[in-house]
């Protein structure tokens, strides 16, 4: 099983974003969701040789995922891997990450070997000590997708990124922790910066904690 799409949210990375996509066809086709760029990212994911769905307005990252999500869904791959756009994350380990999301994995999550923001940490600790899942905020994420489109799992914040993952895990599937080394960006995130991510993450973070209380305290009263 490899039938491989790579999904690549991106908004303004038209800088960097030639040669995510030559490197990621090495191992899968690859999907650029342009999510309203107000620079040239469209143009060059395409010419790179990118799919390429376009945004007529910046919805935000965990929209980007989410039409990338309902695209491999309904286009049958077998395998989806979420890959940031800023060049940060490692190509190389991509080989890693198909390979165990085809030999039985459900969720292979990259590892970073630090956490930036507090929201990361705290349900990092959460996921880590109950769910075997370490970094569920990581950008690089392989999916298999028999076992979403089957027990037809669909994020309740129209996103496939940090929930879906969460649901994966609490729903019993295999999980792959693979570590991974993050470059250092030259430029400012598209994120924002750290008072506003901060902010931005912590609804996931509250609503993902108070999941897996919630998840234990059924499995000890069972």
């Amino acid at each position: 099983m490899n039938n491989t799409l790579i999904v690549i949210p991106a908004y303004n990375e038209e800088a960097t974003i030639e040669k995510v996509v030559l490197a990621c066809k090495n191992y899968g086709k690859v999907l650029v969701v342009n999510d309203g760029s107000k620079d040239h990212t469209s143009f060059v994911a395409e010419k790179a040789g990118a799919i390429v769905i376009n945004s007529s307005a910046n919805q935000g990252y965990d929209c980007a995922l989410n039409l990338g999500y309902q695209y491999a869904l309904n286009n049958h791959f077998d395998i989806m891997i979420t890959f940031d756009a800023d060049g940060q994350l490692p190509v190389d380990r991509l080989p890693f990450f198909i390979n165990d999301a085809s030999n039985g994995y459900d969720l292979v999550v990259g590892v970073r070997s630090s956490f930036p923001r507090f929201c990361e940490k705290f349900l990092g600790i959460f996921s880590k000590s109950f769910l075997n899942l370490q970094d569920p905020y990581c950008g690089m994420k392989a999916y298999r997708l028999d076992f979403c489109s089957i027990k037809k799992i669909f994020s309740a914040y129209d996103s496939i990124g940090t929930d879906l993952a969460l649901t994966i895990a609490l729903n019993g599937g295999f999980i792959s922790n693979i570590p991974i080394s993050i470059k250092i960006r030259s430029d400012q995130s598209r994120f924002g910066n750290r008072v506003t991510s901060e902010f931005r993450l912590f609804p996931s973070m509250f609503f993902g904690i108070s999941r897996i209380v919630l998840y234990k305290l059924k499995t000890l009263f069972r």
